[in-house]
């Protein structure tokens, strides 16, 4: 039976009718199959909506198959017996990090830490931290690990700014292993340096002047004599080098 040119408000009179009349019988199977093949999302959520007696696993792998996102959010949502798990797994396979985190948010029986572990395993920081900031008492770790594995410093410094709890030790270890010299020197402005100055080492190895001289001036907890004679020797070299330049010049006019 072929129903995909048929209205589906006209199917949904006619089995209610037919329940009405006959029960629920060979016929009205018929017609729910007929639904499922015709591999529309609308039709079989619409249907499942409205007939009660429709079976709630198959019209839920029925919906699962078109891999239509917004349907399936919908049926898990929506429809009373909707079987949770399949639908969970079809908005897992499909992969969209915003279709995860609406259904670990929005269905009731989603099984979050799966949900997050998946969007953990994607490495994607703009995915995990959406994640965090949509899903209530989030486990803290896991996004703080999941967004190490990233290599994301943007979002390890956003990390150890909003969420209570994020071990900001491990974020600085990542900010240090991964970030750019202005990176190093936001997230020490903000959160202090470890005891054994691992981002002030970084600083004074850059050899960059003047974040050397503001990480001096901005950073509690700074070694400001350390920072700020390293600062001189880098000014006398650059004299140096000039006078050297100059020298090399005049060298080059006389030949």
């Amino acid at each position: 039976m072929n129903i995909s040119n048929v209205n589906i408000n006209k199917i949904i009179k006619y089995t209610k009718k037919h329940i009405e009349e006959y029960g629920v019988d060979e016929a009205f199977n018929q017609m729910c199959k007929a639904v499922i093949d015709s591999n529309n999302a609308f039709y079989m959520f619409y249907f499942a909506l409205e007939i009660k007696q429709a079976d709630r696993n198959l019209f839920s792998e029925g919906v699962a198959e078109t891999k239509n996102s917004q349907y399936i959010l919908w049926f898990a949502e929506y429809v009373d017996g909707a079987n949770i798990e399949v639908l969970q797994d079809a908005i897992i396979k499909l992969g969209v990090y915003t279709d995860i985190t609406a259904f670990a948010r929005d269905i009731k029986g989603a099984n979050v830490e799966l949900l997050q572990q998946k969007i953990v395993e994607s490495k994607n920081a703009v995915a995990i931290y959406h994640f965090a900031t949509q899903i209530p008492n989030v486990n803290v770790d896991v996004i703080t690990n999941g967004i190490l594995e990233s290599h994301d410093v943007f979002y390890m410094h956003l990390v150890a700014k909003q969420f209570k709890g994020a071990n900001v030790d491990l974020l600085r270890q990542g900010v240090a292993k991964y970030g750019s010299l202005e990176q190093i020197y936001l997230f020490a402005k903000e959160f202090g340096d470890d005891k054994e100055f691992t981002l002030q080492n970084k600083i004074l190895c850059s050899g960059n002047y003047k974040l050397i001289v503001k990480y001096a001036r901005f950073v509690k907890g700074a070694n400001k004599d350390l920072l700020l004679n390293r600062a001189k020797e880098i000014k006398s070299l650059k004299k140096a080098k000039s006078v050297n330049d100059i020298l090399s010049e005049i060298e080059e006019e006389r030949e």
